[in-house]
């Protein structure tokens, strides 16, 4: 090529020429990544943040009334129908933990009753459902620091964070029991395809172009065939006013004259 000065600019182009800024494949690819982004986090919230323990059930409230029915007996509704004082009052009788009409048996059908309730209605147990943890002895009221103990000491569990391609087969949210989401699979199974779509030449549907790793360029020589010039887009315009679309040549030690690869 003579050798001439130069200047390198992109050549005009018609303005009916140029795609639309949003390829709605591309967009729909987005949508598809960030659904599946926002379910696996919702999910992997869901197990961690659980339902908390009841404060009552931690603090052996069925201790509590037993309590209440032996201190407490002689300011109950005992002896409403029988007009007469608590046995273990006279000294007659052993003391008796729960007795008819007593403030006991009151708070038991009140309070007690409704809280048994509650927690059967979330089939309880310990640590929003992930400590099956028995209940308390009578001698003793524990359960709020084993609960703590064991919830401090928890290590991280990897199988809470799950792959996008594991999402649609694995439901972390097993506690207190499973959430049975109807069309959870075939939603996220529909998601992870269109958020992967294959790679293509040319692309399609979001996607990108197949690898080519050039590997038949950098063998060879310049002119070996598969190694034609690779335009850039770009339009030199010489002082002259003549112009050359500009190419570029992979195989090294080669150059572009302007109509091949040389050396």
């Amino acid at each position: 090529m003579p050798a001439q000065s130069s200047c390198a600019q992109s050549a005009p182009v018609d303005p009916d020429q140029v795609p639309d800024s949003c390829d709605p494949d591309y967009l729909d690819v987005l949508n598809a990544r960030s659904y599946l982004e926002g379910k696996r986090e919702m999910e992997q919230a869901q197990r961690i943040i659980i339902k908390p323990d009841s404060v009552l059930e931690y603090s052996c409230f069925n201790e509590s009334i037993i309590q209440v029915a032996v201190d407490g007996g002689r300011f109950s509704a005992f002896g409403m129908n029988t007009a007469e004082r608590p046995p273990e009052f006279d000294g007659t009788a052993p003391p008796q933990r729960v007795m008819p009409n007593s403030l006991g048996t009151a708070l038991s059908w009140t309070v007690e009753t409704t809280l048994i309730g509650f927690l059967y209605s979330f089939s309880h147990i310990y640590g929003g459902g992930t400590m099956p943890l028995s209940a308390s002895p009578l001698t003793t009221c524990s359960a709020m620091n084993i609960v703590w103990a064991a919830s401090k000491c928890t290590n991280f569990n990897s199988n809470w964070w799950v792959n996008f391609e594991d999402l649609d087969s694995v439901d972390i949210r097993s506690f207190p029991i499973p959430c049975n989401e109807a069309g959870r699979g075939t939603n996220i199974s529909a998601a992870l395809a269109a958020a992967y779509p294959a790679p293509l030449t040319p692309a399609a549907n979001g996607g990108i172009d197949m690898l080519d790793p050039y590997v038949q360029e950098l063998t060879g020589t310049c002119s070996a065939p598969g190694n034609a010039p690779i335009p850039t887009g770009i339009t030199a315009i010489y002082e002259d006013g003549t112009t050359q679309a500009e190419s570029v040549c992979v195989q090294p030690g080669c150059y572009f004259d302007g109509s091949a690869c040389v050396n």
